[in-house]
């Protein structure tokens, strides 16, 4: 799984983002917009969101949104800029970042999960 997170001045160019992410065929339930009001709740909502975790992770082998970026994310949000963040099942996120960057964001940043469940094998 991939992750872009993105910052922008405000949540009506966070909108417009949002509009670009549905041209590329994201669908709403693969975006989400953070902004000022949302950043009074706990980070653990957003980061369960993100990365199907509790909360941010820590430590050197740490896969996806490191807790520092986390929080840091969360102060630049408190501050009053706007967060998009995309989640992809393919690693299609070079484009989405390139498109967030020419709709207005900054700190636009790509992060990676692995995806951790079932595998199934096939017999013959």
């Amino acid at each position: 799984m991939e992750y872009v997170l993105g910052l922008f001045p405000d949540a009506a160019a966070a909108e417009r983002a949002a509009g670009v992410l549905r041209h590329f065929g994201v669908s709403e339930d693969d975006y989400r917009v953070r902004t000022q009001t949302a950043a009074t709740r706990n980070i653990k909502g957003w980061a369960g969101w993100l990365f199907d975790t509790p909360e941010p992770r820590s430590g050197p082998d740490a896969e996806g949104l490191p807790h520092e970026d986390a929080y840091w994310y969360n102060d630049r949000i408190r501050s009053g800029e706007t967060m998009v963040a995309v989640r992809l099942e393919d690693r299609g996120g070079a484009e989405i970042a390139r498109a967030l960057q020419r709709a207005g964001g900054h700190d636009v940043r790509r992060y990676w999960t692995r995806f951790i469940g079932k595998q199934t094998t096939k017999t013959a």
